[in-house]
């Protein structure tokens, strides 16, 4: 009997011996406003791991939601490793606490997860927030809007919103629609506005914050959709919003570099500048009200477009 209890004895202390559960060093490498950098080092024990990185508290919020265990939650959110890696998350949220979490396996274990957490920097500073907003490509139904913060922007909004109901709620009534359930932005947003009306008055916008939380001027950039049932090539060619204008006009959609003239009837040329935006506004000041053509020639001389625009004093 004691040969026996000395034998099981053996075979358990073995088991632990040869039963090495696996691991994974975790080291932060960078940090900025938007991104994780991090590298991750298996020990010998273990054949796979998985990552993942989550503001603090969220997944809490989804083990609660699914009624799941957070190890299986990590494995199946996560992306998977074999060897030693370095990875950048991106999109990230500045000034937030995160976790990352990884869980360690082989053959016969799955570690308990493992935690590291950080803190991306604060992004912009307490300078004036200006964004920028380009509209392109726009068609009958659709538009894409570049907005861009400048280095004192800590986050922004922007959206597509037609012109009538701007006018009728103002900026203030926008903002506090928009801040309902805001969808903040930290870099240069490029997105393409589909379902939108033809033939119809937009504005497209933006509007950001500094480090101090406090809003910059609202940018508004305006453009209309064409008809339906315009061809690819007449959908890239330049428009004019307001027409009529009064002290300025955008001319949109028109390729940067293109060099403009405005010229009145007699021929003469008034004004000219270079297009250094996809919705160039153009200063009317000191033009009598009258009919004038817009002629737009793109940089490499290959193209040529002429709009017509009334000037009201």
């Amino acid at each position: 009997m004691r040969k026996l209890l000395a034998l099981a004895l053996s075979l358990v202390l073995s088991s632990a011996v040869f039963a090495q559960t696996p691991s994974v060093i975790t080291t932060i490498d960078n940090l900025t406003p938007t991104t994780i950098t991090a590298s991750f080092d298996m020990d010998e024990n273990c054949t796979k791991y998985h990552i993942l990185a989550s503001a603090v508290g969220e997944m809490d919020q989804w083990v609660q939601m699914f009624g799941m265990p957070l190890r299986d939650l990590v494995i199946s959110w996560s992306i998977g490793f074999e060897v030693d890696t370095t990875y950048t998350w991106t999109d990230m949220a500045p000034n937030t606490d995160y976790i990352v979490y990884v869980v360690a396996v082989n053959a016969t274990d799955t570690s308990d997860v493992l935690t590291t957490t950080c803190t991306t920097p604060q992004a912009g500073g307490e300078g004036t927030s200006v964004v920028t907003v380009e509209v392109s490509n726009i068609t009958h139904n659709s538009a894409v809007v570049t907005v861009t913060p400048n280095d004192q922007t800590s986050r922004f909004l922007d959206g597509v919103v037609e012109k009538a109901f701007f006018d009728e709620i103002g900026q203030d009534s926008l903002i506090s629609l928009i801040m309902v359930q805001p969808y903040w932005l930290y870099e240069t947003d490029v997105w393409e506005w589909l379902d939108l009306a033809e033939e119809t008055e937009y504005y497209a916008f933006g509007i950001g914050q500094n480090a101090a939380e406090q809003w910059g001027e609202m940018t508004l950039v305006p453009f209309t959709t064409l008809i339906a049932g315009l061809n690819d090539a007449q959908s890239q060619e330049p428009t004019l919003f307001p027409n009529p204008a009064t002290s300025s006009v955008a001319l949109n959609n028109a390729p940067k570099g293109s060099f403009v003239e405005i010229i009145d009837l007699q021929g003469r040329v008034l004004k000219s500048l270079i297009v250094n935006s996809t919705s160039q506004t153009i200063s009317l000041q000191g033009l009598e009200s009258g009919l004038y053509l817009i002629k737009t020639t793109t940089s490499d001389n290959e193209k040529q477009f002429i709009n017509k625009l009334i000037v009201n004093e």
